[in-house]
């Protein structure tokens, strides 16, 4: 077969992707590890098909490809939550720092001077 080791290669590329992109002050370890899992679940699902249908069997799901589609779509919603989240957050601090910029270089009012 020559997908499984074309998507194994992609797989780890983007394992190996992710831990070299990222800065490590800023990537907890538990993203890594859980990154890492996946990946490794990922390499089992595609050299063992079938194990994915154990899995779907198990927990109600009629084939494995739909326990993927099901566990995908459930991760979509969270990265798009969480980003959405991010983004509100970073919303807010910038709100704070351009009401904060704009009261410390605020001028006072000047007096109008009168025509004659």
């Amino acid at each position: 077969m020559i997908i499984q080791p074309l998507l194994i290669a992609g797989l780890l590329l983007v394992f190996i992707w992710f831990l070299r992109n990222r800065n490590q002050a800023r990537t907890r370890a538990g993203k890594k590890l859980a990154f890492a899992l996946l990946v490794l679940a990922g390499v089992i699902a595609v050299l063992y098909p079938d194990v994915m249908n154990t899995l779907a069997g198990w927990v109600g799901v009629g084939r494995g490809a739909d326990l993927l589609f099901y566990a995908l779509t459930l991760a979509f919603i969270f990265v798009t939550l969480n980003i959405y989240l991010k983004f509100q957050d970073h919303d807010r601090r910038l709100t704070e720092i351009v009401r904060e910029v704009a009261i410390k270089e605020a001028e006072p009012p000047r007096k109008k001077q009168r025509r004659r």
